[in-house]
This record gives C-alpha cells, sequence and structure tokens, in this order.
C-alpha cells in the first residue's frame, strides 16, 4: 500500500522529467558537414583570381576604340568557365565519395554538398549569362563590369567560406 502511495506521488515528477528530456534532445540536432577538401578551396580561389583579371582586363580597355568587344575577351571567358567548371566537378566527385563512406547520418552531409554544388551550378550559369549579355551587346560599361565581378566573387566567397569553415571545426 505504501508503494502505490509514493508511486503516485512521484508520477508528476516522473513524467515532468520525460517531458523536459524529450524536449531537451528533441532540440538538439547533430549536423555533420563533409570533410574540408583543400582542392575546392584552391580552385575557388583560382577562380576569384580568374574573375578578377578577366573583369580587370575589360574595365582597362577602353570603351571608345571598340577594346571591350566580346571577341577580344572570349578565350579568357572560357578559361573562367572551364575553371568553374572543375570546381563543380571536385564537390560533386566529393559528393560521391561521401555516398559511398557515410552509412548512418547520409542525409545531413549530402544535403550540403548538394548546397555547395546548387551554389556552384549558380554562378556557373551566373557567369554564363554574363558572358552572352557581353557577346549580345559587343561591350561592357563600367557599371556592368562592377556588378558581374561583384556578383560572381560573393558566389564564389560563399563556397570558399563554407569550405573553410569546415577546416576551422576540424582543427578545434
Amino acid at each position: 500500500m505504501k508503494t502505490a502511495i509514493s508511486e503516485k506521488r512521484h508520477r508528476p515528477f516522473l513524467v515532468l522529467a520525460l517531458v523536459v528530456s524529450f524536449l531537451s534532445l528533441s532540440a538538439c540536432r547533430v549536423q555533420l558537414v563533409p570533410q574540408y577538401d583543400a582542392k575546392i578551396v584552391v580552385l575557388t580561389e583560382l577562380s576569384r583570381k580568374s574573375v578578377d583579371k578577366l573583369y580587370d582586363a575589360i574595365q582597362n580597355a577602353t570603351i571608345e576604340s571598340n577594346e571591350r568587344a566580346f571577341d577580344l575577351f572570349a578565350c579568357q571567358y572560357e578559361s573562367v568557365e572551364d575553371e568553374l567548371q572543375l570546381l563543380l566537378q571536385t564537390i560533386q566527385e566529393r559528393k560521391k565519395r561521401n555516398e559511398a563512406r557515410i552509412l548512418l547520418c547520409k542525409k545531413t552531409v549530402l544535403q550540403f554538398d548538394d548546397y555547395m554544388i546548387t551554389t556552384c551550378d549558380s554562378t556557373i550559369t551566373m557567369f554564363e549569362r554574363y558572358k552572352e549579355i557581353h557577346r549580345n551587346r559587343n561591350m561592357l560599361n563600367d557599371t556592368h563590369i562592377c556588378r558581374h565581378r561583384g556578383n560572381i566573387k560573393r558566389m564564389l566567397k560563399t563556397l570558399l567560406d563554407s569550405e573553410e569553415a569546415k577546416e576551422e571545426k576540424v582543427d578545434k
């Protein structure tokens, strides 16, 4: 009889403890990120420098003498585009490696790689659109040069920051 009474008295505390435990555990979320890849950092930096070099060359050319014609920069556009494609390919290869390695909690890691792939793919699409604008107009004014360069560099910085954040987590 005594145990039945003491069980009834402790029941609210037990329920409260279970509710608190459930809420605290459900609020916790472990997010796995893909392993840091120095090659992605190097390729991203290389792409950023190439974008700068391309838009510096266009900006240094004069508008009046038609030195900003698309044909004069077509090779540089192709070179930057190749570098961006290589970056995308490298991220996709890492995703495939992760798919092969990770069985438990795979979804979170692959979502992070999907985010990077989407960002890189958007960067390539944006760059191709800017290349077409230059091709169709056969010149770029200073405003377009600054805007195009800034937008591409922001996208590449996002990729770079994402990758470098992983290195910081590993070091700590």
